[in-house]
């Protein structure tokens, strides 16, 4: 829940009671009572979500619309009217209205005609995840296996749990998908490998090199999902991920 900062503005009804035994009926107890819970908002906290818009006293009383999407569908059954400047929420107890222009202003007129006007800690928008991206190549069975080894002898830099996925193929091939950050890593390791291949235990064999350029030949990847798919172990060798 966020604070209530301030009151900016508040008017109490000139309302002394309306008798006559009806639902709208108040007695002057009543119509005190509700003045001093709206006043009781100094001090107190906000919360609003797609299906609520409370107030909280000092007192923990609420004040607003709790649980409306279970109810009427969304909070949009009490908008009554909307403006570029705000937005109106009506009920039988409460007239609540936003502010969209100055974010964290709302104004509350209670059933009997009691008003305040309050600054609140606006809620935090929540960020947008932020989509993954991945450059993949097919890899053959033998291209595999060298990958292998140059993560099991610490040649590579070591993937983090989710760097890779992997989908296999009927001919033992597998498309490889690599986070872009670990993928940039990669890149960086197999040259500073090949750089010192001549003074290294490093196999002297053709196809180690032709690793690196098939890496260097993956692509930016528009497959969706792509988590869902294997994450990528080293098969017979205990495989150190970074948590």
């Amino acid at each position: 829940m966020n604070k209530i900062i301030e009151v900016l503005e508040k008017r109490q009804s000139k309302t002394k009671g309306v008798k006559g035994g009806g639902l709208f009926s108040w007695d002057i107890e009543d119509v005190e009572k509700l003045w001093e819970e709206l006043c009781q908002l100094e001090n107190g906290h906000f919360f609003e979500d797609d299906t609520n818009l409370i107030f909280y006293t000092t007192e923990n009383k609420k004040i607003g619309f709790e649980d409306i999407l279970e109810k009427f569908g969304d909070k949009r059954h009490f908008r009554t009217a909307k403006t570029s400047g705000e937005i109106i929420y009506l009920s039988c107890e409460y007239n609540i209205t936003k502010n969209v222009i100055n974010d964290g202003i709302f104004e509350i007129t209670d059933e009997v005609g009691h008003y305040i006007k309050l600054r609140v800690e606006p809620m935090l928008k929540e960020l947008p995840i932020e989509k993954k991206v991945y450059k993949s190549i097919r890899l053959t069975g033998d291209e595999i296996s060298l990958l292998s080894i140059g993560y099991a002898k610490k040649l590579f830099s070591n993937p983090k749990k989710g760097d890779i996925y992997h989908e296999n193929h009927y001919d033992r091939s597998s498309t490889f998908y690599f986070n872009l950050e670990h993928y940039s890593s990669l890149k960086t390791s197999i040259a500073i490998v090949m750089k010192k291949a001549k003074n290294s235990d490093i196999p002297k064999n053709p196809s180690f090199y032709d690793l690196g350029g098939m890496i260097n030949q993956a692509q930016i990847s528009n497959k969706e999902n792509i988590e869902k798919l294997k994450l990528y172990i080293q098969l017979g060798i205990t495989t150190d991920f970074v948590e």
